[in-house]
């Protein structure tokens, strides 16, 4: 039986997702490492979600559902404060995790006094076809080298001191698309980080899991937002930034210059997306994106362009 304080925190935010909820619980239930919690909240699904959701029966699952939907940040942060365990990690509702990943995950980070690891993955299609294994960086020195310029962590796969969480300002901020990367920056930048180089979690890469996130202009130019604020936090003497201070003025100014280009060109987020899309083969949800370019803006030769490159390539399959 597990103690009162678990080891281990893991927090499953689900919306939507009765076709894989079930193997994503089952997997953190069969874990070869039991001392941990589940805590996991159906986000006012429209689906079986929150009926699957409530057929385990598992004494480790507290559940804590929202009676709408909140969304991901606001969800994954509240079951935040109910979490116990000395580490947290935040799985997805779309995957599953390997039986032996929270041993052999809490093994490496306290064999090498780290605050926070993360691993390999392996890219799933939809129906759970294997694409590819994704390694990630092991070298903490390249990892600190690039953390600001791509993401050294894959975010479900991320397993955290719960301390070192609050020490950085918390868990889900202001980023949507990139919240794991700006928790994952916060902490690296203080503390010993790593990943271990086994494929222990499986990702379902599929358009469904890609809209829920939704398509903003951070999703593409994040990264920049996470820099101005990591560059504010060392420039600090407490490591503050403005999303920790009552005065945001000078970021909300760096966002307004960012958003600039897709204000001018309103067919510019789509393009993007739907060239992301095109890049994970997503034919269908590219055309889309592609098609909603020139019905937001027809008067501009590229969106037809990027329609008909989506066609093509949909079509010949090259």
């Amino acid at each position: 039986m597990p103690s009162n304080k678990p080891g281990l925190s893991v927090l499953l935010s689900a919306y939507n997702s009765e076709k894989f909820i079930q193997q994503a619980i089952e997997s953190i239930l069969n874990q070869s490492f039991e001392d941990f919690e589940l805590l996991i909240a159906d986000d006012g699904s429209s689906d079986n979600t929150k009926s699957i959701i409530d057929s385990f029966s598992d004494h480790r699952i507290i559940r804590s559902h929202n009676s709408s939907n909140k969304g991901k940040i606001n969800t994954c942060n509240r079951l935040f404060t109910l979490a116990k365990g000395d580490f947290v990690s935040i799985h997805d509702a779309d995957d599953y995790s390997h039986k032996d990943r929270f041993a052999k995950q809490l093994q490496f980070i306290k064999s090498k006094s780290l605050a926070m690891c993360g691993t390999d993955f392996v890219n799933l299609t939809e129906s759970g076809k294997i694409l590819q294994t994704i390694k990630m960086p092991n070298d903490i020195e390249v990892i600190k080298q690039n953390f600001l310029k791509v993401s050294q962590f894959h975010g479900p796969t991320m397993m955290i001191q719960k301390d070192v969480v609050e020490q950085v300002g918390g868990l889900y901020r202001f980023f949507r698309n990139k919240e794991d990367v700006d928790l994952a920056v916060r902490i690296t930048e203080r503390f010993p980080v790593d990943n271990l180089n086994e494929a222990l979690y499986y990702y379902r890469n599929h358009p469904a899991s890609l809209s829920k996130q939704g398509y903003d202009f951070l999703k593409f130019e994040g990264m920049k937002a996470i820099e101005f604020l990591h560059n504010e936090r060392m420039h600090s003497e407490d490591y503050s930034d403005s999303l920790m201070k009552s005065d945001r003025s000078a970021f909300e100014q760096f966002l307004k210059q960012l958003e600039k280009p897709y204000r001018i060109d309103k067919g510019l987020i789509y393009r993007k997306s739907a060239a992301h899309n095109m890049y994970f083969n997503f034919f269908r949800a590219a055309i889309s994106q592609s098609f909603k370019a020139i019905a937001i803006d027809p008067f501009r030769i590229i969106n037809y362009r990027t329609f008909l490159y989506c066609v093509r390539k949909s079509v010949f399959k090259i």
